[in-house]
């Protein structure tokens, strides 16, 4: 396990990344923190508000 070891990040030119700890690969998800949101859909969500009380 590799929890609280280094590891080694290789970002390539076209876009990959690729996370190794002694050699291995590890396997990893990436997580979109900056997500765009539809502002239409939460102004129907505000009013579907009423019918949820």
């Amino acid at each position: 396990a590799a929890v609280g070891k280094y590891v080694t990040v290789f970002d390539y030119p076209d876009g990959r990344l690729s996370i190794r700890h002694d050699g291995v690969e590890l396997a990893f998800r990436t997580f979109d923190k900056v997500r765009q949101v539809d502002q239409g859909a939460i102004a129907d969500n505000k009013q579907l508000g009423q019918f949820w009380r």
